[in-house]
């Protein structure tokens, strides 16, 4: 999927900085404990409450390449909206708000064929800014993992 010149929200993990379409982006919220969800994906670490709904918490960071790590009370989570699901997004730190021209983006599938988690990058005042793409994050079967294990454990879909 090719991006376009919009707002983006970045985020950092570790001392590598990344963004997502703000249209994405329900709300940022601190950092809160975690429930465990059994039988949910790898890829989900557990439920938060947010407003009253199980939110699943998703680790990106071995997406990435990233190793794991605890949860700190500085870190964020960026509830974000994919495939009419809602998701937190665990990360480090929120950066900002910025705007980025799609001149300035260059699409990852040309520099690294293949690649499903990044869209592209982008240099902003000398720093790399990677592009997740969120839809990839969940495969089909993560999904419907995450569908089984949030039925069997809350009775929600």
């Amino acid at each position: 999927m090719e991006k376009s010149e919009g707002n983006y929200l970045l985020f950092k993990l570790e001392d590598r900085q990344f963004a997502i379409p703000v249209v994405e982006v329900n709300m940022v919220v601190a950092a809160v404990a975690i429930t465990d969800l059994p039988q949910a994906p790898e890829i989900v670490l557990g439920i938060i409450n947010v407003h009253g709904d199980a939110v699943p918490v998703i680790n990106i960071r071995p997406r990435i390449g990233l190793e794991p790590k605890e949860l700190e009370l500085s870190d964020k989570y960026i509830i974000a909206e994919i495939a009419n699901r809602k998701i937190a997004l665990l990360v480090d730190s929120i950066s900002t708000l910025i705007e980025i021209d799609s001149k300035k983006i260059v699409q990852m599938e040309s520099l690294v064929p293949g690649s499903k988690f990044i869209d592209g990058t982008a240099e902003i005042n000398n720093d790399l800014i990677l592009l997740l793409n969120l839809e990839n994050f969940l495969s089909i079967e993560d999904n419907l993992q995450l569908n089984s294990s949030l039925e069997k454990s809350i009775g929600l879909v």
